[in-house]
């Protein structure tokens, strides 16, 4: 199963069933429990699907890379055939499926029980084990088992031992297998890259802030300026021997009459 952000697992099944509301599958489905709200639906899949002893792998967009795996109606250990050679991707934010086929100058045809995490740098899923093929280091065989990411190690388990891969970012080209676990390791990069981020968009913020009370005083400051310049040039009534004299009308004045 495959657990994302928003707390929703998603399963799989390649085997058939029949739900407790009668609902009966002979092709499989995918299974979606939301643990927030404690309700589970159940959806169909692309064609193809029905298989076990697959690898699923999430990835920051949302999406389950599913590869390997075999048929569950044909015998152990006869993979699907182009298993590596073509994934299904279901996107888990509108609930779509679409294969894609993958390249390169090695691909196995495919394997069944394998395990497969994603990689400290988010674009790299690194798979392992298998019923068919025969693992170089260490020695000991391996499917039907777990695979986590923990720090920096992918943490193989459920067999005679526990396996730990180190697969530090800046080591991406040739992981390394080792016996010492640091719970102190370095964490992925990733999060000092996030914390960078948010830097950035608090700068951001402050100065875009200030950058708006600034020209806003500014405008305010010259309407001021301006405002007591029209006063001060508004005519007062001149009184001279007693006798009334027209005000002469200021610049304010006469643009009012305009208008009017």
């Amino acid at each position: 199963p495959i657990t994302d952000y928003s707390g929703k697992i998603y399963l799989l099944a390649g085997l058939s069933f029949t739900t407790l509301q009668g609902v009966t599958r002979d092709e499989g489905g995918m299974f979606i429990f939301d643990t927030i709200n404690s309700n589970c639906v159940l959806k169909d899949v692309i064609d193809g699907m029905s298989r076990v002893e697959y690898s699923a792998t999430l990835l920051p967009n949302g999406t389950i890379v599913y590869m390997g795996g075999r048929d569950p109606r044909d015998s152990p250990g006869k993979s699907v055939a182009d298993g590596f050679r073509v994934v299904h991707l279901y996107n888990t934010n509108d609930n779509t499926w679409k294969s894609q086929n993958t390249f390169g100058d090695s691909i196995p045809n495919g394997d069944n029980g394998i395990s497969s995490v994603l990689g400290l740098d988010g674009f790299r899923i690194i798979v392992f084990g298998g019923d068919n093929t025969d693992n170089k280091i260490p020695t000991m065989k391996r499917f039907d088992h777990t695979a986590n990411v923990i720090g920096r190690y992918m943490v193989i388990a459920f067999g005679n031992d526990v396996l730990l891969l180190d697969i530090d970012i800046g080591n991406s080209s040739n992981y390394i297998w080792t016996n010492n676990f640091n719970p102190n390791a370095v964490i992925p990069s990733s999060n000092s890259t996030q914390s960078d981020d948010n830097t950035g968009i608090i700068v951001g913020v402050v100065f875009g802030v200030l950058g708006i009370i600034f020209i806003t005083s500014l405008s305010i400051f010259f309407f001021i300026k301006r405002r007591k310049y029209l006063l001060h040039e508004k005519a007062l009534p001149i009184v001279r021997d007693g006798e009334n004299v027209m005000p002469i009308p200021s610049g304010l004045e006469l643009s009012s009459g305009r208008n009017s």
